[in-house]
């Protein structure tokens, strides 16, 4: 088997910067800190925050605002996908610290809205339904549509004269680039700022130019960005997607394979490694390299 390791992959600059917020804090804050949902689309992550005794409040079970109103000490942090202006309000109070550990691409993008909606825009969001970045730009502001698809297009009014799009920056260029079109069709005088992260954007420009015959993605199905790296390359017909190496299936593979490992912008690189590293050694005739090695959470971060 050959293996090609697919570049660049794991982590972004974004991700980076949030988790070196959250070890700094930890380094300098003795007491409680609380982190308002997944730092980063990754449980291996979160797993590895909880060793340092760092709370992961699950956003999926009790809303941000819900957790705000009953922490009156320690030190909040805001995940990387951005938080809504309520949020910040709500966060602002006597014996809590609040830390933003947005991207800071992502907060450029809400700035881009916010100026727009200033001047009397009616925003156009591309995005994901129930994706963390999506909801803090949609819960913001008014005059605001998220869109997922032509059917949400197609429910707009058609007299909208100011009318400005945007974008989530871990989309699909390939995605975004047929919602666009259609919306030109409909509004040929609206204003375009396409905001797909330069990290994102290269990853997906990468994957498409990948010859081989079996994709693995390292990555959180939770991440929206590791799951477009599965999708994109149509060439490729045996994609997976793992957490780590001990999801890999040895039947997945014949002795003659490509395999192309990549891996989602959220994904340690600890991880991506432990996988290239064990199909480098592995050969599907001695069963005594099938062997797996452990996940160690130690070396997450």
């Amino acid at each position: 088997m050959k293996v090609i390791k697919v570049s660049p992959r794991g982590y972004c600059k974004g991700v980076v910067r949030a988790i070196n917020l959250v070890k700094e804090a930890r380094n300098t804050y003795e007491g409680p800190i609380y982190i308002l949902g997944l730092i980063v689309h990754n449980t291996f992550v979160k797993a590895a925050l909880e060793e340092y005794h760092i709370i992961t409040l699950d956003t999926s079970k009790k809303s941000k605002e819900s957790y705000l109103n009953e922490i009156n000490e320690g030190i909040i942090i805001f995940t990387a996908h951005g938080v809504s202006k309520k949020i910040y309000e709500l966060a602002n109070k006597p014996n809590v610290k609040y830390i933003d550990a947005s991207c800071l691409d992502v907060l450029k993008t809400q700035q881009l809205i916010k100026q727009k909606h200033d001047d009397g825009y009616t925003i156009l969001y591309i995005g994901k339904k129930n994706h963390p970045e999506a909801e803090a730009v949609v819960n913001s502001f008014d005059n605001i549509h998220l869109i997922h698809s032509k059917d949400d297009i197609d429910a707009l009014s058609s007299n909208l004269n100011k009318l400005y799009i945007t974008n989530q920056t871990t989309m699909s260029i390939y995605d975004t680039k047929e919602l666009i079109s259609y919306i030109k069709s409909k509004y040929p005088h609206a204003e375009f700022d396409l905001e797909i992260c330069d990290a994102t954007k290269i990853r997906q420009e990468a994957i498409m130019q990948v010859n081989a015959d079996v994709l693995i993605v390292v990555g959180d199905k939770l991440s929206n960005n590791s799951n477009k790296l599965l999708e994109l390359n149509k060439n490729i017909t045996r994609k997976y997607m793992i957490n780590c190496v001990s999801d890999i299936n040895v039947s997945w593979f014949t002795p003659e394979d490509t395999i192309a490992v990549t891996s989602g912008a959220s994904t340690p690189t600890y991880l991506t490694n432990q996988v290239i590293n064990y199909l480098e050694q592995l050969d599907i005739s001695d069963e005594s390299t099938h062997l797996k090695p452990s996940v160690e959470i130690s070396k997450i971060l």
